[in-house]
């Protein structure tokens, strides 16, 4: 939850520098994007997830771990990147391109990992 409270503060504090408030905000899963932290991470381990299956067995320890640790970090990753180019994070979604980014980052570490 640490990381889905954080999001919806950086969201809001974003919609602030332009908006004199914060009334119109929802914070529904259906918005997707403003508010929808919990669905974008969602996203994000659900490609995770998918792309590790490709290399570890899914009841391990080891996938449970990497798969908690690798969506964390793309979800910042992509976030941070979301921000530098738009200057907020209005709009942030997965995108076909983060999902290939994501699959070849997973694939790159674990064939760097199995030499």
């Amino acid at each position: 939850m640490r990381f889905s409270n954080q999001f919806s503060e950086e969201i809001i504090s974003s919609h602030l520098e332009k908006n004199a408030s914060t009334a119109g905000i929802t914070m529904t899963r259906s918005t997707r994007v403003l508010g929808g932290s919990d669905y974008f991470h969602f996203e994000i381990k659900k490609s995770v997830n998918m792309n590790l299956r490709k290399h570890i067995h899914p009841s391990t320890p080891q996938f449970v771990t990497l798969s908690s640790e690798l969506s964390n970090q793309f979800s910042k990753d992509i976030m941070e990147s979301h921000r530098t180019m738009f200057n907020s994070l209005t709009g942030l979604a997965l995108t076909p391109d983060n999902h290939q980014w994501i699959g070849n980052n997973i694939n790159f570490e674990m064939n760097s990992s199995q030499k």
